[in-house]
């Protein structure tokens, strides 16, 4: 999860993910708000690992003041707990809410296809 080009295999509305210099991120993502039609974005978004990869933060430029982080702690050997902290001041808090949990489902998908 720490490589930012793997991030659409594991967000499914991000399409493409390119680092650029540093922390700093291109990316492209499918979004479909309740208030308003599905579209593509692009943006410029940061997203540094910290911890050998088991915290990544997030966020990207614009209005909504959106960011995040993703810890993952070893709970044994074979489980993970997953913890997502979402920043964001966007009006629709479901969208946020359903995005998480899309964002959960996927990386959950992606883990169990990888490490059984």
């Amino acid at each position: 999860m720490s490589d930012v080009e793997n991030l659409p295999e594991y967000l499914p509305q991000m399409t493409s993910a390119h680092r650029t210099t540093g922390d700093k991120v291109q990316v492209t993502a499918k979004i479909d708000p309740s208030d308003q039609p599905a579209r593509e974005v692009e943006g410029k978004a940061w997203f540094p690992v910290k911890d050998e990869g088991k915290t990544l933060t997030w966020g990207s430029e614009g209005p909504n003041n959106y960011g995040g982080q993703l810890d993952i702690d070893a709970v044994s050997d074979s489980v993970c707990q997953l913890t997502v902290r979402i920043n964001s001041e966007r009006a629709q808090s479901d969208d946020v809410e359903a995005g998480v949990q899309r964002t959960a489902e996927g990386i959950k998908q992606v883990a169990e296809a990888k490490h059984g």
